[in-house]
């Protein structure tokens, strides 16, 4: 069976959703000295504003909305509200993804 077949998305939209996943966790639990670039680049993001699209259309919320909240001791944003985003697992792997 294939990755598309299995997942119902490519294999390169299904990584940057993974590392969207990673850098939104990295953003809510973020310290005072975090910044949106350091979490973005730590995951391969290296194009700011395609990152900051890609978060938006994931979360909700820019990026820089999460780690302001963080900071701030306010609980996280909600995880992804867009449907092409993956629901997790009890691992916390990626298992459902794809457009309606």
């Amino acid at each position: 069976m294939s990755f598309r077949a299995q997942f119902g998305v490519c294999v390169r939209k299904f990584m940057i959703a993974l590392r969207l996943h990673r850098a939104h966790r990295a953003l809510s639990d973020a310290d005072a000295l975090a910044t949106v670039t350091s979490a973005a680049t730590d995951q391969g993001f290296w194009h700011l504003g395609r990152f900051s699209n890609y978060y938006r259309q994931a979360f909700g919320v820019p990026p820089s909305a999460t780690l302001r909240l963080r900071t701030r001791g306010a609980p996280p944003p909600a995880r992804a509200t867009s449907p092409w985003v993956f629901a997790m697992d009890k691992l916390g792997q990626p298992r459902q993804f794809g457009r309606p």
